[in-house]
C-alpha cells in the first residue's frame, strides 16, 4: 500500500529590520514624489483653465470684443477732447501725462490708435486685481504718415480681470478709437494626456507600495517554485 504526501508550500517569513523596510521605505518615496507632482500639475491645470469672470457683475469691466471710445467704463485723466473721424470718434490730447483707464476680462488687449509724424510714445501698465503681477512697457507711435494702427499692449495671459493705464509720455498726440479685448479658452485638452499617465503611474506604485509593505511586515507568502509530491511506499 502506497500513500501520498503532499509538502506545504506555504512558508513564513521572518520580519527582519534592514533589507526589509528598505524597499518599503523608497515606495514610500516615489509615492509621495509622485503625489506632489500630480498635485503641484493639478493648480497648473486649473489655473490655466479657469473660467472668465462674469462680467454681469462688474458692469466697469470690459468683456471680449471691440469697445469704441468714448465709453463711460474707460477714465480719461486730463487734457482730453473728443475728435470725429469720418463716421466714428477718437479721444485725443497732447499734454504729456495724460492718463486713459480701463479694466478688462481676458487674456490680451490692443488699442487702435492713430500713429503718425505728430505722435509720441506712450506708457501702458498693467496689473492683476489682486496686484501679483504689475509690468510696465513702453510704445511707440510714430510714424512717417498717419494711419489707424492696432498696437497690441499685452498678450498671453492667464484669464482674469486685469486694470491697465496708458499714458501719454512726452506730449506727442495721443488719439486712441477704440479698445480690442480677447479671450482665449485655456488648452485643457492638451494637458489630459500627462495626468492620465501620472495617475496611472501612481496606481502601479500604490500596488508596488503595497507588495513591499507584506514582505516588510513578515506576512505569508507563496513560494515561486512549484508543490512537490512525494511518494512513499
Amino acid at each position: 500500500m502506497r500513500s501520498m504526501h503532499v509538502q506545504d508550500n506555504i512558508e513564513l517569513r521572518p520580519a527582519t529590520i534592514g533589507g526589509q523596510w528598505g524597499p518599503f521605505w523608497w515606495a514610500t518615496f516615489r509615492v509621495l514624489l509622485v503625489l506632489l507632482v500630480l498635485t503641484w500639475w493639478a493648480t497648473v491645470l486649473a489655473r490655466l483653465t479657469r473660467l472668465s469672470p462674469d462680467t454681469t457683475r462688474t458692469p466697469s469691466v470690459l468683456a471680449a470684443g471691440l469697445t469704441y471710445l468714448p465709453d463711460s467704463r474707460v477714465q480719461l485723466e486730463g487734457d482730453w477732447v473728443v475728435q470725429q473721424l469720418g463716421d466714428g470718434r477718437l479721444v485725443a490730447t497732447r499734454t504729456a501725462g495724460d492718463r486713459l483707464r480701463f479694466q478688462f476680462a481676458g487674456t490680451a488687449a490692443a488699442v487702435e490708435v492713430r500713429a503718425g509724424p505728430d505722435a509720441g510714445a506712450i506708457l501702458v501698465s498693467i496689473e492683476n486685481a489682486h496686484a501679483s503681477l504689475r509690468s510696465v512697457n513702453r510704445f511707440s507711435l510714430l510714424r512717417s504718415s498717419a494711419r489707424l494702427e492696432m498696437v497690441p499692449i499685452v498678450h498671453n495671459l492667464v484669464p482674469g480681470i486685469y486694470r491697465v493705464e496708458v499714458t501719454n509720455e512726452d506730449g506727442g498726440e495721443l488719439a486712441i478709437r477704440a479698445l480690442v479685448i480677447e479671450n482665449s479658452p485655456g488648452v485643457w485638452w492638451a494637458w489630459l494626456p500627462p495626468v492620465v499617465v501620472g495617475i496611472t503611474f501612481l496606481a502601479h506604485l500604490l500596488i508596488t507600495w503595497w507588495n513591499t509593505l507584506l514582505e516588510a511586515l513578515g506576512w505569508f507568502r507563496v513560494r515561486p517554485e512549484k508543490s512537490e509530491k512525494n511518494a512513499s511506499t
